[in-house]
C-alpha cells in the first residue's frame, strides 16, 4: 500500500512521536517534518503572529499552465453581476465533443479549488457544474473568465488567527469559537430549472470560513423569499450540528449553542416555536426541524444586516464593490 500524504495532529507532543515510531515500524513511513505542502494547499504557520494560512497558489498555477492562459487577462470578479447559467432566450452554440471534454476538466479543477480554499467562485463553480451535461459556448467563456479571476488573486487564502481577547459576542469581528452564515436567493434559477431558489451557508472558526456550500434548493421552488431563507437554515443547521460533534471530539466543545447568522427578519421569526404565521402553514414538516432545534438550545439565530452577511457570497453574482467587501472578510492575499 502507498500513500501519498498523512498529517498528524495532537495537542501531545510525546503521543505524535510514539505513534510516528509506530508506522514507521510497521509500514516504513519517511518524517518530512512539520506540515507545509499538503494535497496541493500550501500551509504557512506564523507563530509570532499565531496564523495559519491556507493557499492553493501552486495548484492554480498548474491549471493556468495546463489549460493555457498563461497570457490571459484578470478579472475582479469570478463572473459578471447577475449572471445565471440559463439565461431566457439564449442562442449560444453548443460545443462539440472536443470542448465537451475540456469543459468537463476545467470544471473538474475549478470545483477542487472552491471546495478547499477558495469560497469566493463556489457560487460561479455551483453554476457551471449545472451544465456538465449539454454546455455551450457561454458556459466555457464563463469557466475561463473564473480562471482569469484565479489569476488575477492567485496567492489569496484563508487566513486562521489566535485572539489574546477573543469576543464572546458573535456579531463581533473578534468571535473565534464555530459561527454560521445563512442566506438564500429566492427564485433565482428562472424558468428553465423551475424558478428553484439557491442556498448558501458558510462557517467560520477563528477568523477563518471552514465550511461553505452553494447550491440549489431541492424540491417545490419557495413560495417566498421568507420560505427560501427558511429553508437555507435549515441546511446551515445540519451542516451545523457534526462540525460542533466533530469540535467536541478534538476537544474543543462549543460554550453554548451555535449561532446562525441571518438577514431575513420574516425567516428568523419562523424559528420561534409558538410563531404562527398564514404564509408558512404551507411549508413542509422537515423544514421546522430548525425550529425544534433551536428551542432546544442547539442554536442560536442571530439577525445580521444585509451589508455583512457574508453567506451572500454563495447565493448569487454581486456587484463588484459587495462581492470584494465580502471576499476581504473571507481571504487573505
Amino acid at each position: 500500500m502507498y500513500v501519498d500524504d498523512l498529517l498528524i495532529a495532537s495537542p501531545d507532543l510525546s503521543w505524535v512521536a510514539a505513534f510516528k515510531k509506530g508506522l514507521h515500524q510497521r509500514f516504513g513511513i519517511k518524517d518530512i517534518g512539520p506540515v507545509r505542502f499538503i494535497i496541493g494547499v500550501r500551509v504557512t504557520r506564523n507563530r509570532a503572529t499565531r496564523t495559519l494560512t491556507l493557499c492553493q497558489e501552486a495548484y492554480i498555477q498548474g491549471m493556468i499552465d495546463r489549460f493555457g492562459m498563461h497570457d490571459c487577462n484578470t478579472e475582479s470578479t469570478p463572473l459578471p453581476t447577475g449572471w445565471t447559467p440559463n439565461p431566457s432566450g439564449c442562442t449560444s452554440a453548443a460545443l462539440d465533443s472536443t470542448d465537451r471534454e475540456l469543459y468537463k476538466s476545467l470544471i473538474g479543477s475549478l470545483l477542487y479549488a472552491s471546495m478547499i480554499s477558495r469560497p469566493d467562485i463556489s457560487t460561479a463553480v455551483s453554476m457551471l457544474c449545472r451544465v456538465m451535461a449539454a454546455p455551450k459556448l457561454i458556459h466555457l467563456k464563463a469557466a475561463k473568465r473564473v480562471m482569469r479571476y484565479l489569476k488575477g488573486t492567485i496567492g489569496m487564502g484563508i487566513t486562521y488567527s489566535g485572539c489574546s481577547q477573543p469576543s464572546t459576542d458573535p456579531l463581533s469581528a473578534t468571535y473565534r469559537d464555530l459561527r454560521g452564515y445563512s442566506d438564500a436567493d429566492w427564485a433565482s434559477s428562472g424558468a428553465t430549472e423551475q424558478f428553484r431558489s439557491t442556498s448558501g451557508y458558510l462557517f467560520t472558526l477563528h477568523g477563518g470560513p471552514i465550511s461553505w456550500r452553494s447550491a440549489l434548493q431541492s424540491g417545490a421552488p419557495a413560495l417566498s423569499s421568507q420560505e427560501s431563507e427558511y429553508i437555507a437554515l435549515n441546511e446551515a443547521g445540519k451542516e451545523a450540528l457534526p462540525l460542533r460533534g466533530l469540535l467536541a471530539e478534538l476537544g474543543f466543545p462549543s460554550p453554548g449553542p451555535v449561532p446562525l447568522m441571518e438577514d431575513n427578519t420574516a425567516a428568523i421569526s419562523l424559528t420561534d416555536e409558538f410563531f404562527s404565521s398564514k404564509r408558512g402553514k404551507h411549508i413542509s414538516l422537515k423544514y421546522h426541524w430548525i425550529r425544534w432545534q433551536t428551542a432546544a438550545n442547539e442554536f442560536s439565530i442571530c439577525h445580521v444586516p444585509t451589508r455583512d452577511q457574508r453567506a451572500d457570497i454563495l447565493t448569487k453574482n454581486l456587484p463588484p464593490a459587495d462581492f470584494l467587501r465580502h471576499r476581504t472578510a473571507l481571504l487573505t492575499s
